[in-house]
Protein backbone atom coordinates (compact mmCIF):
# COMPACT_ATOMS: atom_id res chain seq x y z
CA UNK A 1 0.00 0.00 0.00
CA UNK A 2 2.83 2.41 0.78
CA UNK A 3 4.24 2.60 -2.78
CA UNK A 4 0.79 3.39 -4.13
CA UNK A 5 0.39 6.20 -1.63
CA UNK A 6 3.81 7.60 -2.55
CA UNK A 7 2.82 7.49 -6.21
CA UNK A 8 -0.45 9.22 -5.47
CA UNK A 9 1.34 11.97 -3.55
CA UNK A 10 3.66 12.54 -6.54
CA UNK A 11 0.63 12.62 -8.87
CA UNK A 12 -0.94 15.26 -6.60
CA UNK A 13 2.26 17.36 -6.73
CA UNK A 14 2.49 16.93 -10.51
CA UNK A 15 -1.15 18.04 -10.86
CA UNK A 16 -0.18 21.47 -9.52
CA UNK A 17 2.94 21.90 -11.66
CA UNK A 18 2.25 19.99 -14.87
CA UNK A 19 -0.55 19.63 -17.36
CA UNK A 20 -0.85 17.42 -20.41
CA UNK A 21 -0.04 19.03 -23.74
CA UNK A 22 -2.93 19.86 -26.07
CA UNK A 23 -1.70 17.23 -28.56
CA UNK A 24 -2.18 14.60 -25.81
CA UNK A 25 -5.92 15.24 -25.59
CA UNK A 26 -8.45 12.67 -26.71
CA UNK A 27 -9.73 15.19 -29.24
CA UNK A 28 -6.28 15.66 -30.80
CA UNK A 29 -5.55 11.93 -30.93
CA UNK A 30 -9.04 11.01 -32.15
CA UNK A 31 -10.52 13.93 -34.13
CA UNK A 32 -13.64 11.86 -34.82
CA UNK A 33 -14.32 11.24 -31.10
CA UNK A 34 -16.88 14.04 -30.75
CA UNK A 35 -19.70 15.48 -32.83
CA UNK A 36 -22.04 18.42 -32.43
CA UNK A 37 -25.68 17.44 -32.66
CA UNK A 38 -29.23 18.24 -31.65
CA UNK A 39 -29.68 18.27 -27.86
CA UNK A 40 -33.42 18.95 -27.86
CA UNK A 41 -34.57 21.97 -25.85
CA UNK A 42 -30.94 22.80 -25.00
CA UNK A 43 -30.11 23.49 -28.67
CA UNK A 44 -26.87 21.97 -29.84
CA UNK A 45 -24.75 19.65 -27.72
CA UNK A 46 -21.49 17.75 -27.91
CA UNK A 47 -21.76 13.98 -28.24
CA UNK A 48 -19.33 11.07 -27.87
CA UNK A 49 -18.63 9.09 -31.03
CA UNK A 50 -16.29 6.49 -29.45
CA UNK A 51 -16.05 5.07 -25.95
CA UNK A 52 -13.86 7.02 -23.54
CA UNK A 53 -12.61 5.94 -20.11
CA UNK A 54 -13.13 7.93 -16.92
CA UNK A 55 -10.16 10.18 -16.22
CA UNK A 56 -9.33 10.83 -19.88
CA UNK A 57 -8.16 14.33 -20.79
CA UNK A 58 -10.71 15.30 -23.44
CA UNK A 59 -9.65 18.78 -24.62
CA UNK A 60 -8.97 22.32 -23.46
CA UNK A 61 -11.71 24.90 -23.21
CA UNK A 62 -10.40 27.16 -25.95
CA UNK A 63 -11.10 30.68 -27.04
CA UNK A 64 -9.87 34.22 -26.72
CA UNK A 65 -8.06 35.02 -23.46
CA UNK A 66 -9.44 38.11 -21.74
CA UNK A 67 -8.25 40.07 -18.73
CA UNK A 68 -10.81 41.18 -16.15
CA UNK A 69 -10.90 44.63 -17.75
CA UNK A 70 -11.40 43.23 -21.27
CA UNK A 71 -14.18 40.97 -19.99
CA UNK A 72 -15.92 43.90 -18.26
CA UNK A 73 -15.79 45.99 -21.46
CA UNK A 74 -17.08 43.15 -23.65
CA UNK A 75 -19.72 41.97 -21.16
CA UNK A 76 -20.74 44.98 -19.02
CA UNK A 77 -23.68 43.02 -17.58
CA UNK A 78 -21.32 40.10 -16.71
CA UNK A 79 -23.35 37.68 -18.84
CA UNK A 80 -21.60 35.51 -21.40
CA UNK A 81 -22.78 32.08 -22.47
CA UNK A 82 -19.37 30.90 -23.67
CA UNK A 83 -16.88 32.43 -21.24
CA UNK A 84 -15.07 30.47 -18.53
CA UNK A 85 -13.46 32.29 -15.61
CA UNK A 86 -10.11 31.35 -14.10
CA UNK A 87 -8.77 32.53 -10.78
CA UNK A 88 -5.08 33.39 -11.18
CA UNK A 89 -2.42 32.61 -8.55
CA UNK A 90 -2.24 36.33 -7.70
CA UNK A 91 -5.99 36.33 -6.92
CA UNK A 92 -7.00 38.12 -10.13
CA UNK A 93 -9.33 36.77 -12.76
CA UNK A 94 -8.78 35.82 -16.38
CA UNK A 95 -11.35 34.52 -18.86
CA UNK A 96 -11.45 32.27 -21.89
CA UNK A 97 -14.16 33.36 -24.30
CA UNK A 98 -15.24 30.53 -26.61
CA UNK A 99 -18.07 32.49 -28.24
CA UNK A 100 -16.57 32.12 -31.73
CA UNK A 101 -17.16 28.60 -32.97
CA UNK A 102 -13.68 28.22 -34.46
CA UNK A 103 -11.88 29.41 -31.31
CA UNK A 104 -14.12 27.65 -28.81
CA UNK A 105 -14.74 24.30 -30.46
CA UNK A 106 -15.50 21.68 -29.27
CA UNK A 107 -15.90 22.58 -25.58
CA UNK A 108 -18.22 25.51 -26.28
CA UNK A 109 -20.93 23.03 -27.31
CA UNK A 110 -21.11 21.26 -23.94
CA UNK A 111 -24.33 21.82 -22.05
CA UNK A 112 -24.90 22.12 -18.30
CA UNK A 113 -25.77 19.34 -15.89
CA UNK A 114 -25.65 20.27 -12.22
CA UNK A 115 -26.74 16.88 -10.87
CA UNK A 116 -24.70 14.28 -12.72
CA UNK A 117 -22.20 15.85 -15.11
CA UNK A 118 -19.89 13.48 -16.97
CA UNK A 119 -17.19 16.09 -17.62
CA UNK A 120 -15.16 18.00 -15.07
CA UNK A 121 -12.75 20.88 -15.44
CA UNK A 122 -9.25 21.46 -14.18
CA UNK A 123 -7.86 24.95 -14.12
CA UNK A 124 -4.12 25.10 -14.73
CA UNK A 125 -2.44 28.39 -13.87
CA UNK A 126 1.32 28.48 -13.55
CA UNK A 127 3.54 31.52 -13.55
CA UNK A 128 4.79 32.31 -17.05
CA UNK A 129 2.35 29.94 -18.79
CA UNK A 130 -0.98 30.92 -20.37
CA UNK A 131 -3.80 29.76 -18.07
CA UNK A 132 -5.77 26.76 -19.29
CA UNK A 133 -9.05 25.01 -18.54
CA UNK A 134 -8.70 21.29 -19.20
CA UNK A 135 -11.80 19.14 -19.55
CA UNK A 136 -11.76 15.53 -18.27
CA UNK A 137 -14.18 12.62 -18.39
CA UNK A 138 -15.40 12.05 -14.83
CA UNK A 139 -17.35 8.96 -15.86
CA UNK A 140 -16.91 6.29 -18.50
CA UNK A 141 -18.45 7.65 -21.70
CA UNK A 142 -20.26 5.57 -24.30
CA UNK A 143 -21.10 6.29 -27.92
CA UNK A 144 -24.06 8.66 -28.03
CA UNK A 145 -23.55 10.17 -24.56
CA UNK A 146 -23.89 13.93 -24.42
CA UNK A 147 -20.92 15.64 -22.77
CA UNK A 148 -22.21 17.84 -19.94
CA UNK A 149 -20.49 19.74 -17.16
CA UNK A 150 -21.55 21.85 -14.23
CA UNK A 151 -21.30 25.51 -15.27
CA UNK A 152 -20.99 26.54 -11.63
CA UNK A 153 -22.70 29.01 -9.35
CA UNK A 154 -21.19 32.08 -11.03
CA UNK A 155 -22.92 31.25 -14.30
CA UNK A 156 -26.34 31.17 -12.65
CA UNK A 157 -25.69 34.15 -10.36
CA UNK A 158 -25.06 36.35 -13.42
CA UNK A 159 -28.42 35.38 -14.88
CA UNK A 160 -31.03 36.76 -12.53
CA UNK A 161 -34.42 35.28 -13.21
CA UNK A 162 -33.09 32.05 -14.68
CA UNK A 163 -33.59 28.87 -12.73
CA UNK A 164 -31.11 26.02 -12.98
CA UNK A 165 -33.27 23.10 -14.07
CA UNK A 166 -30.58 20.40 -13.98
Amino acid sequence: MLPMLKGMEQDKKDWETKAPEVHESNCAMHPDAFAVGDAGAKGQGLFVMRSIKKGTFLFDYTGEHLSQMEYNVRYPDSVSDYTVGLRLPNGGMNFIDGRHEVLGAPARFMNHDGRSPNVGRRTFCKEGVAPRVLMYAIADLQVGDELQWNYGDGYWAARSGLIEDI
